[in-house]
């Protein structure tokens, strides 16, 4: 009788082996590690024939050089690190990001993916080579599989949208589609090294299950396309980046000199620290405070309302939850839903959503609080940035006549510029009260009590 072959796959004594060469540079390969990294990006087909010639020289199937996770590892760190420093502001959140990177996605859930496909390949997938040998695939393997599926996507996903961030995060619909599709490509290929890692093995049949995941990845990602889902926004999310980074409405070169400017202004990081949305909340926080707007049993109408921090200074401020206050928010683009908080959404300049907003008040009932922080994509001229958000601003008063009430007040941003003194002039004939507050160089925040 013909015994199989001694394999070390699962030997202890390998595994505390591979362990201790982890901390040993000079029992490592890395030119070796560095060609397989390469190979995986260009001809991942290759990796699969070098796992072959090792089972053949040594009698094992996965690696018995620990160099692929320990460079694997680094690269996590140093991408950890670079998301921490550019998007978060304490240590802290630096090793938060840092940490999920590494203890999260790539040894956590990736022992669970190798766990999972481990699982598949013994109990559904392996059957007998023709010596007639019963052999089982190694979780080291299934392990092995993963770090070489995980590396092109950790290029896709860590990398290439590291740098693609201020345009991911736009809120075009190019953006959407750009990062869906970066996202489905990096599972698609992910899928694929696991294919061909579990067909390398001359036991295991019908490797192609392995790329059913990719299938159900690229259908979620066009489901999500159509509904303007960003996969890319929820990856930053779920790596730790602050979520409120995702509200610039802006693209390309005009959104990395948003940014630039506000990774390190104070309100950022006061608005991630106090759970605001954006740091435009605190905008409306000093109005309140020196003008009194909001009280307790308030109606307030937020236009504009993306991404939700003036709506939440509103909330707060009236009690809502406490009281009879109501905050309706309303906006083009769907946002993330605030607790006891209406959201209505449309254009509106159009009679159904202005209609909608007057169903929101209730019958008979007219908004005490009209807010406004509705903006055009800024172009960085500054001329016609100002002349844009003036016909909003005039457009906010149309809307004014049929929701706002007697005695109410309006708060409405605009920028300086040539029509600036007419628009005040006339607020100034329809409120007894105009009260411009200037926050930078570059707009104003106009607070107005009405007399109708």
């Amino acid at each position: 009788m013909m015994l199989p072959p001694y394999s070390q796959d699962s030997s202890y004594s390998s595994l505390m082996e591979y362990l201790r060469r982890m901390f040993h540079k000079k029992q490592m390969d890395l030119e070796y590690t560095f060609s397989q990294m390469v190979y995986l990006c260009i001809a991942p087909r290759k990796v699969c024939q070098l796992t072959i010639y090792r089972h053949q020289t040594k009698g094992r199937w996965s690696r018995d050089d620990p160099a692929f996770v320990v460079i694997q590892v680094l690269f996590l760190a140093v991408s950890g690190i670079a998301y921490g420093v550019c998007f978060s502001h304490t240590f802290l959140q630096v090793l938060r990001v840092f940490l999920i990177g590494i203890v999260v996605h790539f040894l956590l859930l990736g022992s669970l993916v190798a766990a999972v496909c481990n699982f598949i390949a013994n109990r559904h997938l392996r059957v007998r080579t023709f010596q007639g040998l019963d052999q089982r695939v190694p979780f080291l393997y299934s392990f092995d599989v993963h770090c070489n599926a995980f590396f092109p996507t950790f290029l896709l996903l860590y990398v290439v949208q590291y740098f693609l961030f201020p345009l991911l995060l736009s809120d075009r619909v190019v953006s959407c589609i750009f990062g869906n599709a970066l996202c489905s490509i990096a599972l698609m290929y992910y899928c694929y090294i696991t294919c061909l890692g579990y067909s390398t093995l001359p036991f295991i049949r019908n490797a192609q299950v392995f790329l059913y995941p990719a299938i159900v990845g690229l259908v979620i990602a066009v489901v999500f396309t159509v509904t303007r889902t960003n996969l890319s926004v929820k990856f930053f999310h779920i790596l730790g980046v602050p979520p409120h980074f995702n509200n610039n409405r802006f693209g390309g070169s005009l959104a990395k000199r948003w940014l630039d400017v506000r990774m390190h202004d104070m309100y950022v990081r006061r608005a991630q620290r106090d759970m605001y949305r954006s740091r435009a909340a605190y905008k409306l926080l000093q109005l309140d405070d020196r003008f009194s707007i909001f009280r307790k049993n308030q109606r307030v109408v937020d236009l504009g309302c993306y991404s939700g921090g003036w709506s939440q200074v509103a909330l707060k401020r009236t009690r809502v939850g406490e009281s009879d206050s109501v905050v309706i928010g309303v906006d083009k683009v769907r946002m993330d839903a605030l607790q006891l908080h209406t959201f209505v959404q449309g254009d509106i300049t159009e009679p159904s959503t202005i209609d909608a907003v007057k169903r929101a008040l209730g019958e008979n009932k007219k908004a005490h609080v009209l807010l406004s922080d509705m903006a055009p994509n800024v172009t960085g001229r500054r001329t016609d940035d100002h002349l844009e958000i003036t016909e909003l601003n005039m457009k906010t008063l149309d809307v004014m006549e049929s929701i706002l009430g007697v005695k109410g007040w309006l708060v409405m941003k605009t920028f300086f510029g040539p029509e600036t003194q007419k628009l005040r002039t006339f607020l100034e004939s329809r409120f007894y009260k105009v009260q411009p507050s200037s926050l930078d160089s570059t707009g104003q925040v106009v607070s107005a009590g009405s007399c109708i």
